[in-house]
C-alpha cells in the first residue's frame, strides 16, 4: 500500500464525515440516532480517542520507546470512560478534537511511512475502516430520523 493512497482515503472519509456532521440538525448532535451506539458528538470524540491512541502508540513504537501495555479489556474500559466524558462535552469541542487528531494522524502517516514495515502500514487501514463504520452508522441513524420526521408531517398534515 502507498502512503499517498491511504492518506487520500482518510481525507475522503474525513470529508464525508464532515458533510454528514453538517447535515445533522443542531439539536440532534448530542442525541443517539436510531440504531447507533453514540451521538454524533460522542462519535467524533470516540474517533479522536482511538486515532490519537494509535498515533501515540505507533510513534512510541517507532521511536523505540515503551508502548502502552493495556489489555484489550482495559482499552475498552478506557474507551467507555472517554465516551461518557464526550457525551457531556459540547459538539464544537468534539469536532475540534476530531479535527486535531485527524491532522495528527495524516501528518504521522506522511512523516513516518517509510519507517514502517508492511505490517504496521496495514495496521493503519483499521482506523480508516473504523471511521467508515461509524460514519455509515450515523448516516443510517440520520436517515431514520428524517424518515420519522416526514412520517409525522404526513400524519399531522
Amino acid at each position: 500500500m502507498d502512503a499517498e493512497i491511504l492518506i487520500a482515503a482518510y481525507r475522503e472519509e474525513d470529508a464525508r464525515l464532515r458533510r454528514l456532521a453538517a447535515a445533522f440538525p443542531l439539536r440532534r448532535r448530542r442525541e443517539v440516532p436510531p440504531g447507533c451506539q453514540r451521538s454524533l458528538t460522542a462519535t467524533l470524540g470516540h474517533i479522536a480517542f482511538w486515532d490519537g491512541y494509535a498515533v501515540d502508540f505507533y510513534s512510541r513504537r517507532l521511536d523505540g520507546r515503551e508502548t502502552d501495555t493495556l489489555t484489550f479489556q482495559e482499552f475498552l474500559a478506557r474507551d467507555a470512560a472517554e465516551q461518557q466524558r464526550w457525551e457531556q462535552l459540547p459538539y464544537r469541542q468534539a469536532l475540534a478534537a476530531y479535527t486535531d487528531t485527524t491532522r495528527r494522524l495524516l501528518d504521522f502517516l506522511a512523516a513516518r511511512w517509510e519507517e514502517m514495515n508492511p505490517g504496521l502500514r496495514d495496521d493503519f487501514t483499521i482506523p480508516l475502516e473504523h471511521r467508515r463504520h461509524h460514519r455509515k452508522q450515523l448516516e443510517r441513524g440520520l436517515d431514520r430520523w428524517l424518515q420519522q420526521r416526514a412520517a409525522r408531517r404526513l400524519m399531522t398534515g
